[in-house]
């Protein structure tokens, strides 16, 4: 009887850590990629809201950078004990908008021993349509928004071709600093707030004829309101109605910041800047004539993902294109 060859196993996924630092929080998500798709094998967030007071100073404070600075070597350790066999971060509005950012991400890089990429505005938004794009291979048009703590990325597509992409200062900690003063919610400070809102909306969708394509919000709003609601985080996002959002909206609105910090799924540090964030999402469903909305968890930290990927996939096709003359030659020999 011939014994039949073994077959090897596949190899492990090769870990890799990225670190996002957010406005709010900062962010990481160790995991891998396969046939073009994200899969996390640990997350873990840190509150360190480092754009504290940007909208009025418009630089970072050295306390905030510092508090930064520790969350990022916390969640490197922690990157590193879950199996990342690299981790990398990546700054988003905050450290871009911020007069002092570049220093301050240098400073976070010497003190976390991780290395920290700017994003620019064209660079998220592009992060997070790799996300949306990977998580739904969606078969028709997207308007994806994802709603972070500083800005907002509104990315339209058409037959696959991006026609819109756009970050907008429509951040929910940014906006809350600058209407949002009193506790609770003045309701004149709320109008003043859509109005503003509204304002933005309106010259982004000029550029956007109707069409039919699917509506998808990311970003920190988005997964609060999937944990509001009770709904897990699926793959896939789930499907939400607008009027249920809404009266997630009129609860938060109504209620005190100490009463939102004892809401279901309302991470405390998000209790005072989640009415601003649903506020975005509301108006720009409303611009978009849509009574149901895709939420999904996503966004940059999937397109950095992605991105690390390919760019190790490419280096490894160059390897071996320029292994195979060189076997050829030793066997010429």
């Amino acid at each position: 009887m011939t014994a039949r060859p073994q077959s090897s196993p596949p190899p492990a996924p090769r870990l890799v850590g990225v670190i996002d630092i957010g406005t709010n929080s900062v962010k990481l998500a160790v995991g891998y990629v396969a046939n073009d798709r994200v899969t996390y094998t640990f997350t873990a967030r840190e509150p360190t809201r480092i754009g504290r007071g940007l909208m009025s100073s418009g630089k970072l404070s050295s306390r905030a950078i510092a508090g930064t600075a520790v969350a990022v070597s916390r969640l490197a350790t922690d990157a590193l004990r879950h199996g990342a066999v690299e981790t990398l971060a990546v700054g988003t509005y905050a450290l871009r908008a911020a007069a002092n950012g570049k220093s301050a991400a240098r400073t976070i890089s010497r003190k976390s021993g991780v290395p920290v990429r700017i994003l620019n505005g064209s660079q998220e938004a592009a992060m997070v349509l790799r996300s949306v794009e990977a998580r739904l291979r969606p078969r028709r048009d997207l308007m994806v928004l994802d709603i972070g703590g500083g800005s907002a990325e509104l990315i339209v597509t058409r037959s696959g071709r991006v026609v819109l992409a756009r970050s907008v200062p429509l951040g929910a900690v940014r906006l809350t600093e600058q209407f949002l003063k009193r506790d609770p919610i003045d309701l004149d400070e709320y109008l003043r707030l859509n109005e503003h809102i509204e304002r933005a909306a309106m010259k982004l969708f000029s550029r956007v004829k109707a069409t039919d394509f699917d509506f998808v919000v990311s970003g920190g709003t988005a997964t609060t309101a999937l944990a509001m609601l009770g709904r897990g985080t699926q793959d896939k996002g789930s499907a939400v109605s607008v009027t249920s959002l809404s009266e997630l909206e009129a609860r938060c609105v109504r209620s005190s910041v100490a009463e939102r910090k004892r809401f279901r799924g309302l991470p405390p540090d998000r209790a005072d800047i989640m009415p601003a964030g649903l506020a975005v999402l509301l108006v720009f469903a409303h611009h978009a004539r849509k009574r149901s909305i895709r939420l999904i968890e996503g966004g940059v930290r999937d397109g950095v993902m992605l991105s690390v990927a390919e760019k190790a996939s490419r280096s490894r096709r160059r390897n071996t294109t320029t292994a195979r003359p060189k076997a050829a030659a030793r066997k010429a020999r």
